[in-house]
């Protein structure tokens, strides 16, 4: 029998066997049938014991083939887990796998994972998209025609104004995101007026906060130097 392996199955149908034999009998059988699985590699006593066990020891080798073969396929998931990247799931491997005679949980295991995996949000994603909105709202008539370059600019404004503030709230960034868009939109250009937008921002990150700094934008609320002053502190050029 294979190590560690404490357990076997016993068909009821066997009974047959064991009524139509003696006491002394069956109890010969009985002896090999124990001292066979316990891999004492046993001679039977006699005849009828040798052929009376025969059909109970193939039953016991299918059985045994299907238990290792359940190994096998435990091992090769414990592997496989083992191997991810994401070691928060090395807790949920199960330590006991070499005496489990089927591979169900670990299974179900596996499927919860790849479920949860599908199912996170992506809050990064989530918040590029909040300034994105945040952008359009702000320029009250503004029509994004690609999306993904607007998000991609979004995300280079977003990434200094962390760099800058990597203490600041959600909702403090999303308010010093604000004010930099309304000044942004109130420059007075007239190509830069009918043109800004996220990705016009990045790319002439430079020169719209030299615009801002000289104090060439419209009032909207704050005086120039204010405007100057904020946007040196929140956002100093790095863009080329």
């Amino acid at each position: 029998m294979a190590d560690n392996k404490n357990r076997i199955i016993v068909y009821r149908d066997w009974i047959t066997t064991f009524e139509s034999l003696s006491d002394e009998e069956a109890g010969r059988l009985i002896k090999h049938f124990f001292s066979y699985i316990n891999d004492k590699n046993p001679v039977a006593p006699d005849r009828l014991t040798s052929l009376l066990f025969e059909p109970i020891k193939q039953a016991l080798k299918r059985d045994l083939k299907k238990y290792e073969a359940i190994c096998l396929k435990n091992s090769e998931n414990v592997n496989i887990r083992w191997n991810k990247k994401d070691t928060t799931e090395y807790d949920r491997i199960r330590t006991d796998t070499k005496h489990t005679d089927i591979d169900t949980d670990t299974d179900k295991d596996i499927d919860k994972d790849k479920e949860k995996n599908i199912r996170k949000p992506n809050k990064s994603a989530d918040f590029i998209n909040q300034v994105v909105a945040l952008f359009v709202q702000e320029h009250g008539s503004y029509e994004i025609v690609n999306r993904g370059k607007e998000r991609a600019a979004a995300s280079k404004i977003l990434e200094i104004y962390k760099k800058k503030y990597p203490a600041a709230t959600s909702e403090e960034t999303l308010e010093g995101l604000r004010h930099y868009f309304q000044q942004c939109i109130n420059i007075q250009d007239s190509w830069l007026m009918n043109n800004m937008s996220l990705s016009i921002i990045v790319s002439k990150f430079n020169e719209i906060n030299k615009i801002l700094k000289n104090g060439t934008a419209k009032k909207s609320g704050a005086t120039y130097a204010d405007i100057a002053r904020i946007t040196h502190e929140n956002f100093p050029e790095q863009f080329k």
